[in-house]
């Protein structure tokens, strides 16, 4: 599985995968700019984050379900600020960076 973190000017991608704009999954990974990652799977570009690896565990958390990883490779963006999706509004995280 592949789990990308997207950076703050990546809402279009949110809307779109978030099923906000009518379209097929096929139309989806179309319209956006992907990569193959080490483990042949669909590697955002401009993602501030981009995680592989096998699916180890599954919980039902109310409607949805959590998927735990055992992570194969992990790559960070040393630029940018994330986009977390918060009481039905988009919003961005600063990239605070420690001293």
């Amino acid at each position: 599985m592949a789990v990308n973190i997207l950076n703050s000017d990546q809402q279009l991608v949110a809307e779109y995968f978030g099923g906000m704009h009518p379209v097929s999954m096929e139309e989806r990974f179309a319209k956006f700019n992907f990569t193959e990652g080490k483990g042949k799977l669909p590697i955002l570009e401009g993602a501030i984050a981009n995680l592989e690896g096998s699916i180890v565990a599954t919980h039902e958390v109310g409607t949805h379900t959590l998927f735990i990883l055992e992570l194969d490779n992990m790559v960070i963006a040393e630029t940018g600020n994330g986009l977390i999706y918060f009481n039905r509004e988009f919003h961005e995280l600063p990239n605070i960076k420690k001293a």
